[in-house]
């Protein structure tokens, strides 16, 4: 595992047990109390908080090959609620389509999606030879770019992130090919 992935991986892990922690009740103190003879009152999270977090992590977008005008996106994606993924946008692009890849008589093809389940705490990764976007018009975008990518949630949020226009780890996506 290279250090990046491992890097990546811990802040998933951490973001996912901070979102489990916040969920749980507290043992903290409350350090308001004015004197030790009064009894200590345990703190509460704020769950609306916990609930209303969206974590987008290592948002990266294919530079277009040659000319072309379609390329993939990946990220990972954490949330302190259930949600769907119902669309997705951006400012370099006319469209972008949820995408998926499966099994299909002994061959694996791609194919497009309606919306993509997030459950709680659980990260859902998006990457080569799995879920992905495709990106349709990409207007001139090249390494080293960025790009605000907006997702739209079956709950009626939206949340932003900046995604990197970069090449992914090629030992993950050997013969990725659209």
């Amino acid at each position: 595992m290279s250090w990046n992935t491992f890097g990546n991986s811990l802040g998933l892990v951490c973001s996912a047990l901070i979102l489990a922690s916040a969920c749980s009740p507290s043992n903290k103190v409350d350090e308001n109390v004015s004197s030790a003879t009064e009894p200590s009152t345990i703190s509460q999270p704020d769950v609306s908080l916990v609930e209303s977090a969206i974590n987008i992590q290592n948002g990266i977008i294919r530079p277009p090959l040659g000319g072309k005008t379609v390329t993939a996106g990946y990220f990972t994606m954490v949330l302190g609620q259930d949600d769907r993924i119902i669309s997705v946008s951006s400012d370099v692009a006319e469209t972008i389509e949820l995408h998926t890849h499966e099994m299909s008589d002994g061959m694996m093809q791609m194919r497009k999606v309606d919306s993509v389940d997030v459950n709680a705490g659980v990260p859902v990764v998006f990457e080569p030879k799995g879920l992905h976007l495709m990106i349709f018009g990409v207007n001139d975008v090249k390494e080293g770019d960025t790009a605000d990518v907006t997702f739209t949630f079956e709950s009626g949020r939206t949340a932003s992130a900046l995604f990197t226009v970069s090449t992914p780890d090629v030992s993950k996506d050997a013969g990725h090919k659209h």
